[in-house]
């Protein structure tokens, strides 16, 4: 009987395994939420973030009427000073871009976290910035010319749901069920 119920839980768990369109990344895509202190905030923003090669991917941000791919710059932040900031693993990598997306930079004083977007007749920009007393690190495209428009203020990020990980629940919680059947009628 107990051989039984194990053979049960191995056939749920390689069902769900099997479950078409489940993907099996180490991918997480996320939205960005804007809260303006000053101007107007971008309408959206969304990037893709793979943990095991540390990169990003589809980082875009809508703002102004404009679209805004950053990704190459997220994957490689600048620092506006030749010292740094002194922030723990500063370096042009895609990982130090998501520790400034996450807000969680450790090893200096960060006084404030913002997003400027710069627009004009011949150059538009977006960047997203952690300011110290020592520097600013950037993830975005160069300072934008004198003359134009700002907007500032914070961003979070919240991973979205996957389609692949919603089938993946419905596909666990059928198991559970699966099984409790199985062992009630056992009983």
């Amino acid at each position: 009987m107990k051989a039984t119920k194990y053979s049960l839980v191995v056939a749920v768990v390689l069902v769900g395994l099997m479950v078409p369109g489940v993907v099996w990344a180490d991918s997480v895509n996320y939205t960005i939420i804007f809260t303006t202190t000053a101007g107007p905030a971008p309408t959206s923003g969304s990037f893709t973030y793979d943990t095991t090669s540390n990169t990003f991917s589809d980082f875009i941000v809508q703002w102004g009427g404009q679209s805004y791919d950053v990704t190459d710059s997220a994957n490689n932040p600048g620092v506006s000073v030749p010292t740094g900031t002194g922030c723990t693993g500063e370096a042009s990598t895609g990982a130090y871009g998501f520790q400034l997306m996450n807000e969680m930079l450790t090893g200096c004083t960060i006084t404030s976290y913002q997003w400027s977007a710069y627009s004009s007749i011949l150059m538009n920009f977006f960047e997203f910035t952690a300011s110290d007393t020592t520097g600013v690190d950037v993830i975005g495209d160069p300072p934008a010319p004198i003359g134009v428009v700002e907007a500032y203020g914070t961003w979070t990020i919240e991973p979205t749901p996957e389609p692949a990980t919603t089938q993946l629940l419905a596909a666990g919680l059928l198991g559970l069920l699966a099984v409790a059947r199985f062992t009630s009628r056992l009983a």
